[in-house]
């Protein structure tokens, strides 16, 4: 399928959407939810559905089991290396950060996504799963959770994939990249917005829950 490319819907809607400022920890999102999804109504169906299948798997609405399915028809529908390189980075970290908090608690991930899931499974002992050198932040992200700095750590992982989605979006102005990289960073926008400690905790209880299921406790 042809996803991705310029398309005459692209101009009016990117045009449409105020601009992001330069870093997510904002007290405001630019522009609310429904204003969002109301001016997301401008894409052909196809590429809403996959907008949509993009929005959901890096907001973590689904459970660890259903995301090879997820992923896989969301990578079945595109070629365009762009956009493809979007879903793919955004894969590789929610991989890793799953892998990282599973492992603290003692379990594994019920499913592998992204292009790194394999490589974990197979060197699951190795210290950061040997890919230090490839995700240096890996470290700091897990030395964070040992500490219990949960809000820290997610900063971590948003400033991460805030810096992916706006690499990824250079040099492009009017196509599926630009408005995929800016419904992930307004999501980092809002989800930082409502931040607080208390969210912080139950945030990672839910996502060790979702990475091993029924075996991960409530978090002290």
């Amino acid at each position: 399928m042809n996803m991705g490319r310029n398309s005459g819907h692209f101009p009016t809607l990117v045009a449409s959407l105020p601009r992001l400022p330069s870093d997510f920890e904002q007290p405001h999102v630019p522009i609310s939810r429904p204003r969002l999804e109301n001016r997301l109504q401008m894409l052909p169906e196809e590429e809403l559905e996959l907008v949509r299948l993009v929005d959901g798997f890096w907001r973590w609405e689904y459970q660890e089991r259903e995301g090879p399915d997820i992923y896989a028809a969301m990578v079945s529908r595109i070629d365009n290396p762009a956009v493809l390189e979007c879903i793919q980075v955004l894969a590789d970290i929610r991989m890793l950060t799953v892998a990282v908090r599973a492992r603290l608690r003692g379990g594994k991930p019920e499913a592998v996504v992204g292009r790194w899931g394999e490589h974990i499974l197979r060197n699951w002992q190795t210290p950061d799963f040997g890919l230090v050198l490839r995700f240096p932040w890996l470290t700091e992200f897990r030395g964070l959770l040992e500490n219990k700095d949960y809000a820290g750590a997610e900063r971590r992982v948003c400033r991460i994939v805030w810096h992916e989605m706006a690499r990824a979006a250079e040099n492009h102005y009017f196509d599926l990249t630009v408005i995929i990289s800016y419904l992930v960073r307004w999501d980092i926008i809002n989800r930082w917005a409502v931040r607080d400690h208390a969210r912080g905790v139950d945030r990672f209880t839910a996502l060790v829950k979702e990475a091993i299921g029924d075996h991960a406790g409530k978090i002290e």
